[in-house]
């Protein structure tokens, strides 16, 4: 009997190590790790990396609302070059806030991924009553924002401690964005006031102080109720120190955070105003060792793309008045190889990256060992990286519907080669050989929609 496809000569990674072990695939999963075996399809890695696929748990595609942004079709399909094959995704503009709508979206997206994918749900000061449904139906995890922002209302202190309560009696998860909402409107009437609209406002605007005070009062609230948090795109080390003071008294946090807060600075943000306009924002160039450090310790647990594209023309809009721009950049392809960047010059470790981006994320949701692991039974998702290639990131390259990065120019090393999906080589060599109605809806496992 022949295997459906074996991996051959690939140094094969884990969060652990590495061992060159080829690798067996049948019906779109790992049966055999070694040994012997003949295969219809072979694919020679000698050299390469072989990762599991990537588990991004942080995705915004304003699909159907915002096509000109991304649809799930590009934005999937750009995914491909990550490496990535699961992802987790949600977006403001039409914010599952209920089961009902949850089954609308899940129908809607019939047809249109490349790759496997769920959805977070949002969580707003008007449907507490509908969370614990959400939950039953298959929702990852809750959406929450501590300011107004991307048009979701902020949801403070009071409303908090209820929602943890409430999320924890049934043991959910909630990814929360934490920038303190006073601070941020008293910034934002003081700037507007004094007529600055360039990129230094940004920087002013979504200060630290915002962001800490905003972590300092979560975590203590996930302490207070039990609750599994996560605190989204963590900027600075201080923002971790804070996290880490409420993990030692027992709170269940966990810390994410993305490349731009390891590569970009707010010098970059008064430059390009807003080819870099995100929040929080980029913070000094001087902490950029220390977030590598924290993120080969452990201390920040996941890393994500935080992907919110915005178009050129929305962009541009803000060129000459920064407030005219809508937040987000671009971000779903250019991840890992930003990442594998920091592998190369020494920052990091690739079982680290494993860890953050492929095993920690999959363990979170629920998905570990059947995505972001290359064990026997997994499923065959695997993204193959030849550590010494380079490459220059240029706009002209962008695979998102958006056509841009914040990192064009930058050389990175370590390149994503081929992505394989349940067995089946969906990106090889630069091109998209995939299609998109391979993807499947994968609910939360151990959710009612998941047969539990």
């Amino acid at each position: 009997m022949a295997f459906g496809l074996a991996i051959r000569g690939g140094e094969v990674w884990s969060s652990v190590g590495s061992e060159r072990v080829d690798l067996f695939v049948e019906d779109g999963v790992i049966v055999q790790r070694g040994g012997e075996g003949e295969a219809l399809e072979t694919i020679d890695a000698t050299g390469l990396a072989v990762l599991p696929g990537i588990v991004d748990g942080h995705v915004h595609i304003a699909d159907p609302d915002f096509p000109e942004r991304e649809t799930f079709i590009t934005g999937t399909a750009a995914a491909l070059a990550n490496g990535t094959t699961m992802l987790i995704e949600h977006h403001h503009s039409l914010p599952v806030k209920d089961a009902s709508f949850l089954a609308e979206k899940a129908a809607y997206m019939e047809g249109r991924s490349h790759i496997d994918f769920g959805f977070l749900a949002h969580a707003h000061p008007d449907n507490l009553d509908e969370l614990e449904g959400l939950w039953r139906a298959g929702i990852y995890g809750f959406k929450i924002f501590t300011c107004s922002l991307h048009g979701a209302p902020a949801v403070l202190s009071d409303v908090m401690l209820e929602l943890f309560a409430r999320v924890a009696a049934f043991d959910g998860y909630c990814l929360v964005h934490c920038e303190d909402d006073l601070i941020t409107a008293a910034n934002e009437t003081r700037l507007r006031a004094a007529g600055e609209i360039d990129g230094g406002s940004i920087v002013k605007w979504r200060s630290l102080e915002a962001e800490k005070v905003a972590v300092a009062t979560t975590v203590l609230l996930a302490r207070e109720t039990g609750v599994r948090i996560g605190i989204a795109h963590v900027s600075h080390p201080t923002v971790l120190d804070l996290i880490e003071r409420e993990r030692a008294a027992g709170a269940a946090v966990l810390a994410e955070s993305c490349p731009h807060y390891f590569y970009l600075s707010e010098d970059d943000v008064r430059e390009r105003g807003v080819w870099a306009k995100f929040t929080p924002p980029a913070r000094e160039a001087a902490i950029h060792g220390e977030m590598w450090r924290r993120l080969e310790s452990g201390q920040i647990d996941l890393v994500s793309t935080d992907h919110a594209p915005a178009t050129k023309e929305e962009k541009a809009q803000g060129e000459s008045n920064v407030w005219d721009a809508p937040f987000g950049i671009p971000g779903v392809e250019t991840t890992l190889p930003m990442m594998l960047n920091g592998v190369a010059e020494g920052k990091c470790r690739l079982e680290t990256l494993v860890r953050a981006m492929s095993e920690r994320p999959a363990q979170l949701y629920g998905l570990y060992p059947r995505k972001g692991s290359l064990a026997v039974g997994s499923d065959a998702d695997m993204v193959l990286v030849d550590l010494s290639a380079e490459r220059t990131l240029s706009n002209e390259d962008v695979r998102a519907k958006v056509g841009w990065t914040p990192y064009a120019g930058r050389t990175v090393k370590g390149l994503p080669l081929t992505t394989i999906s349940r067995g089946r080589v969906v990106f090889d060599q630069g091109e998209v050989v995939g299609t998109p109605d391979w993807g499947r809806y994968v609910p939360r496992p151990g959710s009612e929609a998941a047969g539990a």
